[in-house]
């Protein structure tokens, strides 16, 4: 995805070609469930929820870096976007899925696109702590991807891979209309979830360590 490209409901899934697994597998499944609806063999509303941020989402094994950022400890970002929901407008949006039968229907449950830089440095004024201001170059973040597909191909553990770099370059924007229509989603500003979950992070002393 580009930084022009925002996703809604109709888009194509057109990134099969860089085989990511995280995503390719979530497809996949989709495609199942599609097939046995349009078989007749089940009910199912496809519901597609951006990046949750609230209480108790650090414990998230992806939101290492985020935990890091938060701690003061991470200077850098990339170039890519998110798009960021409150954990309870994404509970809301599901319910009123749910409860509306819309069988057969996909909705985007999303709140605000933001930069990756934007994201780190409102999760750095919610704890207190200097901002993230070291742009990391694609090449660079692709480099030490490669680097860490390699060392795990011989059996050492990596905190990076070539699908982490894709997946922190991207710009994940999406179109939440479909969903504000007809769901009634009317998702709080990102600033508002992101100083949520870092107020659950420091009620667990997780900033100290």
């Amino acid at each position: 995805f580009s930084s022009d490209q925002i996703l809604n409901e109709d888009s194509p899934y057109n990134i099969s070609h860089l085989h990511l697994g995280y995503f390719d597998t979530k497809h996949e499944a989709e495609k199942l469930v599609i097939a046995a609806h349009e078989k007749g063999d089940i009910e199912a509303v496809i519901l597609n929820p951006s990046t949750m941020y609230g209480p108790g989402d650090s414990k998230k094994g992806s939101r290492k870096t985020q935990l890091k950022v938060a701690q003061g400890k991470f200077p850098f970002y990339t170039r890519g976007g998110v798009n960021v929901i409150a954990v309870e407008d994404a509970i809301l949006g599901i319910m009123a899925a749910w409860k509306g039968r819309h069988t057969g229907e996909r909705f985007i449950l999303s709140g605000e696109n933001l930069l990756i830089k934007d994201l780190f440095a409102a999760i750095a004024e919610a704890a207190g702590v200097k901002p993230p201001s070291i742009a990391i170059p694609n090449a660079v973040v692709f480099g030490l991807g490669r680097w860490g597909d390699l060392k795990h191909s011989i059996g050492l553990s990596a905190s990076l891979s070539v699908e982490n770099a894709w997946s922190s370059t991207l710009y994940h924007y999406f179109d939440n209309t479909k969903a504000k229509k007809v769901l009634g989603l009317n998702p709080k500003p990102a600033k508002f979830a992101i100083s949520a979950s870092v107020a659950w992070i420091k009620a667990q002393g997780l900033l100290n360590h």
